[in-house]
């Protein structure tokens, strides 16, 4: 049988690279976790240059989302409801 199924539907081989994409997620986040000094995590997230990195992390990622909603929304609605891409077999992603 060519590219058995798992009882969950999904074919077998794609375990492969979906281990692959959650390491490359866990173990950074592992090893960041592990060199931290926990003693000192307060007063070194007090200090002013990490608060100007957060503020700029924070800022940056809000900036991002509201740029997502703004063009993302409407570029989803328009190709939802577009006739052209329920032309394409499956949809624009390959969906059934």
């Amino acid at each position: 049988m060519r590219g058995s199924k798992r009882p969950d539907g999904g074919p077998g081989w794609l375990w492969i690279p979906a281990a692959v994409a959650i390491a490359f997620l866990v173990l950074p986040l592992l090893a960041l976790l592990l060199r931290v000094p926990w003693g000192s995590v307060g007063e070194q997230l007090t200090s002013p240059l990490v608060l100007d990195a957060l503020r700029l992390s924070l800022t940056t990622a809000l900036i991002a989302t509201a740029l997502c909603i703004v063009f993302g929304v409407p570029l989803a609605w328009v190709l939802a409801s577009s006739e052209r891409w329920h032309a394409v077999p499956g949809g624009c992603c390959g969906c059934s």
